[in-house]
C-alpha cells in the first residue's frame, strides 16, 4: 500500500497532466482509473479537481500577487494547488497535512522558491 503522500502526488500527476495536455474529463478520470489504479477517495480527489477546476482557479486568482496570474504560474505548481484545494473540499484531512504534503511536493520537484506561494495560497483559500 502506498504512503499517502504518494497517493496525492499521483493524483497531482494525473491533473499535471490534465492541465498540460488540456485532457477531456474521460481522459483523465480514465487514467486515474486505469493508469493509477486510484482507489475511491483518490477519484473523488480527482473528479473534485477536474469538475470543479474553474471554481478553483477563481479561488484562488484573488489571492495571487498583483504581478500575477494563474496562467502563468508553473503547470505543477497549478496541479498541487489544485489538488489540496480538492483535497480539502472532498475529504476530512485537516488543513495543515494538506498544506504540508502540498510544500514536500513543491520543494522536491521545484527548483525555485515556488513552495512560498504555494503555501501563502493554501492557507488563505483552504478553511
Amino acid at each position: 500500500m502506498k504512503p499517502q503522500w504518494e497517493k496525492r502526488l499521483d493524483i497531482t500527476t494525473v491533473i499535471y497532466q490534465f492541465i498540460l495536455l488540456d485532457m477531456s474529463r474521460d481522459d483523465v478520470i480514465n487514467s486515474g482509473f486505469v493508469d493509477y489504479e486510484f482507489d475511491a477517495s483518490q477519484m473523488n480527489i480527482l473528479e473534485y479537481s477536474v469538475d470543479h477546476y474553474q471554481e478553483i482557479v477563481d479561488a484562488v486568482t484573488p489571492f495571487l500577487e498583483k504581478t500575477w496570474r494563474w496562467d502563468r504560474m508553473n503547470y505543477f505548481d497549478r496541479a498541487i494547488i489544485v489538488e489540496s484545494i480538492a483535497e480539502s473540499r472532498v475529504a476530512d484531512t485537516p488543513k495543515k497535512v494538506i498544506i504540508d504534503q502540498a510544500l514536500i511536493t513543491a520543494r522536491k520537484y521545484n527548483i525555485d522558491d515556488s513552495y512560498k506561494y504555494i503555501n501563502a495560497i493554501l492557507d488563505k483559500v483552504i478553511q
